[in-house]
């Protein structure tokens, strides 16, 4: 049997720049400059999560993921896709960050092999909710898009940037002109799971954090109102 071969991996530089610049020219941010995270724009991608989303995301937070080597290198292998996007201030704040990669039906996850533990059970626990919802079995896809992380400065919070910046995601993907194409993403907040749901997403599954036990343990805990990740996906045409 050939070896799946995949277009999205396949996608040149030019190509992701002149799909996000079709994309750009769609959104509308007066906030600020939206840019593709591509290298020269790593480090501060990176400095975000580990001052803003790590502290906020309900279960990174409940779990009391640390920022080390082994955290910082889970997310740069995100952003080395070249398909996330941020919105920049004029000083070069972090409006709002939507992490994005991509990903194969046939990846298996080695979470034995993560040393941090708290990273570990996050792992685990998203995986477990994965292999419920059944991305590739429920739109018999073979590859996808991953919306993997958002996250919105504190000080431009109530402008509806997490779902502008979800839409403009969205646009980006279509415009790489493979049809159809697939994006998976995860909710773990009210708010998240609002803009998924009102965005067309279809809800796949509901993983509850209660139902998470390890060794006796229920570890995610005080996490609110949040209470759940869900997992959600969606099909699109980009001759739509």
């Amino acid at each position: 049997m050939a070896a799946f071969k995949s277009q999205l991996r396949e996608l040149t530089e030019a190509h992701k720049q002149e799909a996000f610049d079709k994309a750009c020219k769609e959104a509308d941010f007066t906030e600020g400059r939206l840019v593709r995270i591509t290298e020269e724009y790593y480090p501060t991608a990176l400095e975000f999560i580990r001052t803003n989303f790590l502290v906020q995301e309900p279960i990174e937070k409940a779990l009391g993921v640390p920022w080390n080597d082994e955290v910082r290198d889970f997310w740069l292998s995100m952003y080395k896709c070249n398909v996330s996007i941020m919105l920049l201030a004029d000083d070069g704040d972090v409006i709002a960050i939507r992490t994005s990669r991509f990903l194969t039906y046939d990846e298996v996850p080695d979470d034995d092999a993560i040393q941090t533990p708290t990273l570990r059970l996050l792992e685990v626990f998203c995986h477990r909710g994965e292999a419920k919802a059944d991305f590739f079995g429920h739109f018999g896809a073979k590859e996808c898009i991953h919306f993997f992380g958002l996250g919105t400065n504190d000080k431009y919070r109530h402008h509806h940037l997490a779902t502008r910046m979800l839409n403009a995601s969205v646009a980006f993907a279509k415009h790489f002109g493979i049809d159809p194409i697939y994006i998976k993403g995860e909710g773990s907040n009210i708010y998240s799971k609002l803009v998924y749901e009102h965005s067309g997403f279809e809800l796949l599954h509901e993983e509850m954090f209660d139902d998470f036990v390890v060794d006796g343990v229920k570890p995610i805990q005080n996490t609110g109102e949040n209470k759940s990740l869900r997992f959600y996906g969606l099909k699109i045409s980009s001759k739509q």
